[in-house]
C-alpha cells in the first residue's frame, strides 16, 4: 500500500486538449513529462508532429505500458479514425490496450483488429437484470414523455422549470443556435435559478462552465448533444429533451446523464401530437419503457413576454432567427423522418400522427438497414437498392448544429 501511495504521489499527469496554446503544452511536457497522459486525438497527433520544436514525444512513449481509448465509437463518429491510426503507429506494439465503447459498430470492430492484439471482450450489464431484459436505459430511471401543441410547448417547459427550481437539470436542444437563444430567454423568464449554456462551438469557455455546473447543488444547463456522452455530472435530477435527438441511440445517451451509478433520476421529452408515434418506435427499437406525463392546465403564457424581449433587444432577435433556421435544418435530418417530417397536412399537425402499424414496420426496417450500412455489413449500392425497392420512409443522416 505504501509503495502504491508513493507511486501516485510522485507521478505526474499531463492534459492535452484543444483550446490551449500548443507551445505551452510542449514546454510543460518537456519540463515535467507525464506518467499519465490524457488527450484528445487531434491534439495528441499534433504533439507527435512537433519534433522540430524539440519535443520527441514518439521517443517518450516507447515505454508506454497502457493505452486507453474511451468512447471509441464516438471518436470514430467524429472523424478521428485517421488521427487514431496515426497515433497507433507511434506507439509500441507491446502494450496493454483498453477500448471502451457504448455501441459496437463496424468501425469499432476495425479499430479492434488494427489496434489490439489477442483482444478479450467484456460486456457489462446492470446487476440484478434478467438475461432476457434488453432495456437500454438504467432501471432506476423514470422516463416520461409529454404531448403538447406547438404553441403550448415552451409554456409547459417554463412552468416545469419554475416548479422544480431546487433541482438540477440538463436541458437538451438540437443545435448550438437554439442553446444560445433559449438560454437567453430562460434567464429572463426564470428568476433565482442559475442558468448556464454549453455547446460544441464554445471551445474556450466549455471547461469552465462544465466545472462550475458540476459543483452547483441546483441549476439548469442548456446544452446540445456535446453533453450527451462521456461526461459525469453528479446529482442530476432531470434530463429534459425539448428537441428530440437526431437518433434513437442519442435519446438513450441523453437519458443516461441521470440515474447514474445506482442513483435515482428522471427524464422527460417534449413531443408534438404528430410525433407521438416516436414513443412506440423507442419502445421497439431501444427497449425504452416510458410513461406519459400530462401537460399542466392553466399555465402562465410566457410567449408575449418572449416576444417583447425579442422586440427590445436586437441581439436576442437575431439569436432567435438563427435558432429557428438551425432547428428546421436539424429536424429535416432526423433519422426517423417518417415521424419527424416538416411537410404535412393541417389535420396531421392538429390531430396527431397518422403513422399506422405498416408505416411503423417500414420505419423499423429502414432503421435496421441504416445500421447495417453504418456497420459495413452492406454497401451503399445495396442500401439504396433495398431502400428504394421498399417504398417510402427512407432515413436521413444525423448531425448536431
Amino acid at each position: 500500500m505504501l509503495l502504491l501511495l508513493l507511486y501516485f504521489f510522485f507521478s505526474s499527469q499531463c492534459l492535452l486538449i484543444g483550446g490551449k496554446n500548443p507551445m505551452e503544452d510542449v514546454e510543460r511536457f518537456k519540463e515535467r513529462g507525464g506518467n499519465i497522459l490524457v488527450a484528445t486525438p487531434g491534439r495528441l497527433e499534433d504533439m507527435f508532429r512537433r519534433k522540430s520544436e524539440g519535443l520527441d514525444l514518439a521517443k517518450a512513449v516507447k515505454s508506454l505500458d497502457i493505452l486507453v481509448l474511451d468512447e471509441a465509437d464516438r471518436l470514430l463518429d467524429m472523424g478521428f479514425e485517421a488521427s487514431l491510426n496515426t497515433i497507433l503507429d507511434f506507439l509500441p506494439k507491446q502494450r496493454r490496450t483498453g477500448l471502451f465503447s457504448a455501441t459496437q459498430t463496424q468501425e469499432v470492430e476495425n479499430l479492434v483488429r488494427a489496434g489490439l492484439r489477442n483482444p478479450v471482450r467484456i460486456s457489462v450489464k446492470e446487476k440484478g437484470m434478467a438475461a432476457s431484459n434488453t432495456q437500454k436505459t438504467p432501471t432506476r430511471l423514470q422516463n416520461y414523455y409529454m404531448i403538447c401543441k406547438a404553441d403550448e410547448k415552451f409554456n409547459q417547459l417554463v412552468h416545469f422549470l419554475r416548479q422544480h427550481k431546487p433541482e438540477k437539470h440538463l436541458l437538451f436542444f438540437s443545435t448550438c443556435a437554439c442553446v444560445e437563444y433559449y438560454g437567453k430567454a430562460l434567464e429572463s423568464l426564470i428568476k433565482n435559478v442559475k442558468i448556464m449554456c454549453i455547446h460544441g462551438k464554445m471551445k474556450h469557455k466549455r471547461n469552465r462552465i462544465f466545472t462550475e455546473f458540476r459543483k452547483l447543488p441546483s441549476g439548469i444547463l442548456v446544452c446540445t448533444d456535446v453533453m450527451a456522452r462521456g461526461i459525469d455530472i453528479p446529482e442530476v435530477n432531470w434530463v429534459l429533451q425539448y428537441d428530440p435527438p437526431s437518433s434513437a441511440s442519442a435519446f438513450v445517451h441523453r437519458c443516461g446523464r441521470t440515474a447514474r451509478i445506482g442513483h435515482l433520476g428522471s427524464a422527460l421529452v417534449f413531443l408534438l401530437p404528430m410525433e407521438e408515434a416516436y414513443i412506440s418506435f423507442l419502445a421497439i427499437n431501444q427497449k425504452c419503457p416510458m410513461e406519459e406525463l400530462n401537460p399542466q392546465r392553466n399555465v402562465v403564457d410566457v410567449l408575449p413576454k418572449l416576444k417583447s424581449l425579442n422586440l427590445a433587444d436586437r441581439a436576442v432577435y437575431e439569436k432567435g432567427m438563427k435558432a429557428f433556421v438551425s432547428c428546421v435544418q436539424a429536424y429535416a435530418k432526423h433519422e426517423c423522418n417518417l415521424i419527424f417530417r416538416i411537410k404535412g397536412e393541417l389535420a396531421w399537425l392538429e390531430n396527431g400522427s397518422d403513422v399506422d402499424n405498416e408505416d411503423m414496420e417500414e420505419l423499423l426496417n429502414d432503421t435496421r438497414l441504416l445500421k447495417k450500412l453504418k456497420r459495413g455489413k452492406i454497401s451503399e449500392k445495396e442500401f439504396e437498392k433495398t431502400l428504394l425497392g421498399g417504398g417510402k420512409g427512407g432515413s436521413g443522416s444525423d448531425s448536431e448544429g
